[in-house]
């Protein structure tokens, strides 16, 4: 079910993303900071203007991308390297097989947009704090949470394919 409606998540995750985004970034002063380094200090400016039309990049325009470079490569005719092939390429599963992993990448994207969504209330809270700085706590904590959410995906892709269903023969 999930799978099935991957894109409408994708959608839905980037409309709340991106409305939450503009209606918190108006908290931001015209300038602030934007980038911190390893000790969470300021290393980089940014104003309000050029923030939003990164994220929003971020959060719309990189995952269009990589949708359009996957499906680009899921249409055209080149070798699909997933394992047993011979079953989950055959005809009457191939367009099913593409699917799957369309659905795939959306839901690793929703993860990827929920951590740039993330990344923006952290640097908005350390632009509200009376030393603007980026706790380590929770943007390392933030990492990890984003890094085991791609993986466990890139897993359960690779376990979804691992093996044809006991079914059939």
């Amino acid at each position: 079910m999930l799978l099935r409606n991957a894109h409408k998540l994708l959608i839905a995750t980037q409309g709340l993303t991106l409305i939450f985004l503009f209606w918190s970034a108006a908290g931001l002063p015209p300038e602030f900071a934007a980038h911190f380094n390893a000790a969470g200090l300021p290393d980089r400016y940014s104003s309000r203007t050029a923030h939003l039309i990164l994220m929003t990049l971020l959060i719309v325009g990189l995952p269009a991308l990589v949708t359009g470079l996957v499906s680009a490569v899921l249409r055209a005719d080149v070798p699909i390297n997933v394992p047993h092939a011979d079953y989950w390429l055959a005809d009457q599963r191939k367009a099913a097989t593409i699917a799957c992993l369309r659905s795939f990448v959306m839901l690793i994207q929703v993860w990827m947009v929920l951590f740039f969504g993330y990344t923006h209330i952290l640097i908005v809270q350390a632009n509200q704090a009376a030393v603007v700085q980026l706790p380590a706590t929770a943007s390392m904590l933030g990492l990890t949470i984003f890094l085991a959410g791609a993986l466990g995906g890139a897993g359960m892709l690779i376990r979804h394919f691992a093996r044809p269903p006991l079914d059939c023969n």
